[in-house]
C-alpha cells in the first residue's frame, strides 16, 4: 500500500498521521540525547492521543468528536468575547474605586 506517495498510502489518513508522530516522539525519548530536556516531556503528553485511533471503528463516537472539534472555532469566538466582557468590567471597576478600599 505504501507509506507516503499513494492514496492509499500510510500516511494518508490523518489518525495515521497522529500515530505516526506519537511513536516518533516515544522513539526519540528513548534515545540517550538531550538528557531528558523538557521539551521531549512535554512532547510525551501526545501518547495520551494514541487510544483515538480507535475511534474509527465506532462510528457514532467519531461523530461526537468530529462534532467536537467543528465547533472549537464558535467556542474561541465565546472566549474571546467573554475576556472583552471581563476587561470592560475590570476597566469599570478600576474607575468606579479609585482606590477607595486603602
Amino acid at each position: 500500500m505504501g507509506f507516503l506517495f499513494s492514496k492509499k498510502s500510510y500516511l494518508f489518513e490523518a489518525w495515521n498521521c497522529l500515530d505516526f508522530f506519537i511513536v516518533c516522539i516515544s522513539i526519540i525519548g528513548f534515545l540517550p540525547i538531550g538528557g531528558g530536556s523538557s521539551g521531549l516531556k512535554a512532547l510525551r503528553t501526545f501518547r495520551i492521543l494514541r487510544p483515538l485511533r480507535s475511534v474509527n471503528k465506532m462510528p457514532n463516537i467519531k461523530k461526537q468528536i468530529t462534532s467536537l472539534l467543528n465547533s472549537i472555532p464558535g467556542l474561541m469566538r465565546v472566549f474571546f468575547f467573554i475576556i472583552f466582557i471581563f476587561c470592560i468590567f475590570a476597566i469599570f471597576g478600576v474607575n468606579q474605586f479609585l482606590g477607595q478600599q486603602y
